[in-house]
C-alpha cells in the first residue's frame, strides 16, 4: 500500500501532496494530449485524453462486434489506462481503483468459470439421459427386430402351408 511518506511531499506543502481540484486536473493542456498514451506514466491527464480515452472504447467496443471476451478485453484496456491517468493525479486514488479493476476482474473471472461449470453440468446430465434414451431404445429395437423375425418366420410357415394345399 501507499504512504504519503513513500511518495515524497512537494515544497511548501509541510509533508502534504497538493490537492487538484477537477478543474485544474482536467484542463486541456496542448492539443498533443488528445492521443490516448498508455506509456507516458508521469504526464498528468486532461478532459481531451479522457475523450479520447472514450472515443478508443468505443472503437474497441465496435470491433468486438458483441465478443464478450473481446468487449471485456476492451473495457479492462480502458481501465487500466483511466485508472494510471487518475494515478497520476492522485496516487492513492490509482491504487484504490487499481484494487477494485482487479477485484471485479477476478469477480468476472470466476463468475465465468462458475457459469461455464454449471453449462457443463447441465450438458452433462443431458448427455445421460439421451444416452440411457438410446440404451432404451437400442433395445426395444433389439426386441422389434426379434419379433419381426418371428413374424416372417410364421409368415412364410402359413406361405408354404397354403402353396403345399395346391
Amino acid at each position: 500500500s501507499l504512504s504519503l511518506g513513500a511518495l515524497g511531499s512537494y515544497p511548501g506543502t509541510s509533508g502534504r501532496q497538493p490537492q487538484l481540484t477537477c478543474a485544474a486536473a482536467c484542463e486541456p493542456s496542448s492539443p498533443s494530449a488528445s492521443r490516448v498514451n498508455p506509456t507516458s506514466k508521469t504526464l498528468p491527464s486532461n478532459r481531451s485524453d479522457a475523450a479520447a480515452l472514450l472515443h478508443h472504447l468505443d472503437e474497441l467496443l465496435l470491433s468486438a462486434k458483441r465478443d464478450f471476451r473481446a468487449e471485456f478485453s476492451a473495457y479492462n484496456t480502458v481501465l487500466a489506462e483511466l485508472t494510471r491517468q487518475v494515478g497520476v493525479h492522485c496516487a492513492e486514488r490509482g491504487e484504490v481503483m487499481r484494487r477494485v479493476s482487479e477485484f471485479y476482474i477476478r469477480s468476472t473471472h470466476l463468475t465465468a468459470r462458475m457459469a461455464e461449470r454449471s453449462v457443463e453440468a447441465k450438458l452433462g446430465e443431458k448427455i445421460a439421459a439421451l444416452e440411457e434414451e438410446n440404451r432404451k431404445m437400442g433395445g426395444e429395437l433389439k426386441q422389434t427386430r426379434k419379433q419381426l423375425r418371428s413374424y416372417v418366420g410364421e409368415s412364410r410357415s402359413a406361405t408354404e402351408m397354403v402353396l403345399g394345399l395346391f
